[in-house]
């Protein structure tokens, strides 16, 4: 299948995020985004990244999205979002007369048997991606940002699950994952909880310094000291991915997640 998926709203700190509550929607979309098309990509599917990262206004947010979706011949399009309002659970939208109505009602039903999200079901509704995206779309509500049981659910299941439920629900293919190296893991542990911020040191920041370096995202001297060229990476990191755990400059555990689980 060719499949567009967009990742929500506009990334933390650029209009027009998404809903704020114990969850941070623009923060929270976009990993799960991020791993949901590289699961379709590693099970054979084209897809599409359809999200706009920046826009001054919701208009012009949502119009770039479905010009990228409507670009090319799509078989499906996803747009990923968080709810709030103080309900519980997920949800999927269709309009009324999608073409992807039967695959809207597979997908809430896989991903909330996956999940153990309460199931709020397939809805209709004249959304402006759902009405102008030409391929049958579908927009799912993943949780709720401003429940504390739907918060600890979504921190419990981590981005990983998430993904693996939602692309199980749109292809009914279960991602096979590939076991991560002994070594590895056993960097990541030690690093996991680590903070680097400008004038950090020491061999993490190296390590952090030739990630980013393998990443194209670091042009600075791999040194283990964390000086304005290392700084200025992790902001571009953590506004590429929304992962600035509440301070852009500073990379953190979901930083550090995020690196090595990608």
């Amino acid at each position: 299948m060719i499949i567009g998926v967009d990742k929500g709203h506009s990334v933390w700190k650029k209009s027009p995020c998404g809903a704020i509550g114990l969850l941070n929607e623009s923060k929270e979309n976009r990993p799960v985004g991020d791993k949901v098309i590289l699961k379709l990509k590693a099970l054979g599917h084209t897809v599409i990244d359809c999200s706009c990262d920046s826009a001054n206004s919701v208009d012009e947010q949502l119009a770039a999205i479905v010009k990228k979706a409507n670009s090319q011949k799509l078989d499906l399009f996803l747009s990923l979002h968080l709810n709030a309002g103080g309900g519980t659970g997920a949800e999927i939208y269709t309009t009324n007369t999608s073409g992807a109505k039967q695959q809207a009602k597979k997908l809430i039903d896989t991903y909330c048997n996956r999940t153990g999200f309460k199931n709020r079901g397939h809805k209709c509704k004249e959304l402006y991606v759902l009405r102008h995206t030409i391929a049958p779309a579908m927009l799912i509500e993943m949780a709720f940002v401003d429940v504390e049981s739907d918060f600890k659910k979504w921190n419990g299941l981590g981005y990983e699950l998430i993904a693996d439920a939602i692309v199980e629900g749109i292809t009914g293919q279960v991602v096979q994952e590939k076991p991560q190296n002994k070594e590895e893991c056993k960097v990541y542990e030690l690093v996991k909880n680590k903070a680097v911020v400008r004038g950090s040191t020491g061999s993490y920041v190296y390590l952090m310094q030739s990630m980013l370096k393998v990443k194209g995202m670091y042009e600075g001297t791999i040194d283990g000291k964390a000086e304005y060229m290392t700084e200025k990476a992790i902001i571009n990191y953590n506004t590429k991915y929304g992962l600035s755990n509440g301070n852009a400059k500073s990379f953190g555990p979901k930083c550090w997640y995020h690196i090595f689980h990608k």
